[in-house]
């Protein structure tokens, strides 16, 4: 005989996928209750859109006003420059007033201003709330001289060029003789056939500024093994080649101090190609290769 199986037992059997589960009904006041929450979180996500797109507005309003009514420039300060006039120089920046403080591009000005103006070495402009641009100028000096066609060419002591008719050198410049730029543009760097000779250049200047040896009237360059200066139209300075240039003159200003106490207008040579000596010979001086021609005369 075959056993009977109740509901309750083949239930038991079916696996929980098979099984059919009602729904559970919701009273009407849950069916409420959920209908509020829903419509709550889309009346909250609508408003915190709609804050997102004021603030927007409201943030593009602020920058448009800022870039086209507000922090425009109603006065250029300019300082630091004993050569160039105010109006020159904001000329050459190509600021204007009633630019806009943000707009303007400042870098660029005051590459503009060194790239126009050759005695301009540096430029910074800054802002100065609410509405004054200051434009500090440091100016650069000659430091050495070139012959060039029917002038000399003049350069800072970062190669940049001064002057390329230059007829008369002032006291303090260094006169550098045979050699010769290949290019030389008015606030462009100096250039020479040979790319190293710029770096040994620059070298040898280097080291006479950090010695303040300021008196150093003329350099020899005919043979880069065997440079030779001259102080002040009466020491010859005989430093050999470019190795501790720097140190060599030091040297030299430590020892023409020392003769210098003894005759501030001693002459004589100082051979510093021995290193780490220094040997100073009085006596004549041979001036011929460090003569400085006026070529306005010519």
């Amino acid at each position: 005989m075959q056993k009977k199986v109740s509901n309750r037992q083949t239930a038991k059997k079916l696996s929980p996928k098979q099984q059919v589960r009602r729904p559970l009904q919701m009273s009407r006041d849950e069916i409420r209750h959920s209908n509020n929450k829903i419509r709550r979180k889309k009346q909250k996500r609508m408003k915190y859109i709609l804050y997102t797109v004021l603030l927007l507005c409201f943030a593009a309003v602020a920058v448009g006003l800022s870039l086209t009514v507000f922090f425009n420039i109603q006065d250029i300060e300019v300082k630091g420059s004993s050569v160039y006039g105010d109006t020159e120089i904001i000329k050459a920046s190509g600021i204007q007033i009633d630019d806009n403080f943000f707009i303007s591009d400042l870098k660029g000005a005051a590459k503009k201003i060194t790239g126009n103006l050759p005695y301009a070495g540096q430029a910074k402009l800054k802002r100065k709330l609410p509405s004054t641009l200051v434009i500090d100028i440091i100016d650069t000096k000659e430091y050495a001289a070139f012959d060039w066609e029917q002038g000399y060419v003049l350069i800072n002591e970062k190669g940049k060029v001064l002057s390329n008719s230059a007829t008369v050198l002032r006291d303090g410049v260094s006169y550098v003789s045979n050699i010769y730029p290949k290019k030389a543009e008015i606030c462009e760097t100096v250039e020479f056939e040979d790319s190293t000779t710029f770096e040994q250049i620059t070298d040898i200047l280097t080291a006479i500024k950090n010695a303040e040896l300021d008196k150093i009237s003329s350099i020899s360059l005919s043979d880069m093994s065997a440079i030779t200066l001259m102080y002040d139209g009466r020491i010859m300075l005989k430093a050999g080649s470019l190795t501790n240039f720097e140190r060599k003159m030091l040297r030299a200003a430590e020892a023409i101090r020392v003769e210098e106490q003894r005759n501030n207008a001693v002459k004589g040579t100082l051979d510093l190609t021995i290193d780490p000596y220094g040997y100073f010979r009085e006596g004549k001086v041979e001036t011929e290769p460090f003569t400085v021609q006026n070529k306005s005369e010519h």
